[in-house]
């Protein structure tokens, strides 16, 4: 999941982006954030800022900033590009359930719910390993 992104700049100063890319670091390298800023009226996660005295303006394919005498710092969560969240409904047959596990992982942080309440108390599961090499994985009773 990609997390909050932008850009700052000081007051009087300006700068300008372009083909800004942001990339997982691990093959096969996805594409997590990037914007088309050729042509057409802007409506990517910036454009609510994009309006005269903000400070941002596309402009020739590129983010433009002035910082004029306040300076900018404008930041998006662009998390229409995260990782699905993955759910599922099952049925028991109506008896009692004797023991129940779930084993979890996956290509970065997660948090498991069940019922609606959360799994575990545990934060960035699965915890740091290099996800082209191992997976590390917990176990939870969820009997209860």
């Amino acid at each position: 999941m990609l997390c909050d992104i932008g850009f700052s700049v000081g007051p009087g100063q300006n700068a300008t982006f372009r083909d800004v890319t942001v990339r997982n670091n691990r093959v096969p390298n996805n594409i997590l954030f990037r914007e088309n800023l050729a042509g057409g009226a802007y409506t990517g996660i910036f454009a609510d800022f994009a309006r005269p005295g903000s400070g941002f303006s596309i402009a020739n394919g590129h983010y433009a900033l002035a910082g004029g005498a306040k300076g900018v710092f404008l930041v998006r969560d662009p998390s229409h590009n995260s990782a699905p969240m993955l759910r599922t409904t099952f049925k028991t047959s109506g008896k009692a359930v004797a023991g129940a596990r779930l084993y979890v992982t996956a290509r970065g942080i997660y948090e498991i719910f069940l019922n609606g309440k959360r799994v575990g108390d545990g934060y960035y599961n699965p915890g740091l390993t290099q996800y082209n090499i191992t997976h590390m994985y917990q176990t939870y009773d969820v009997a209860p």
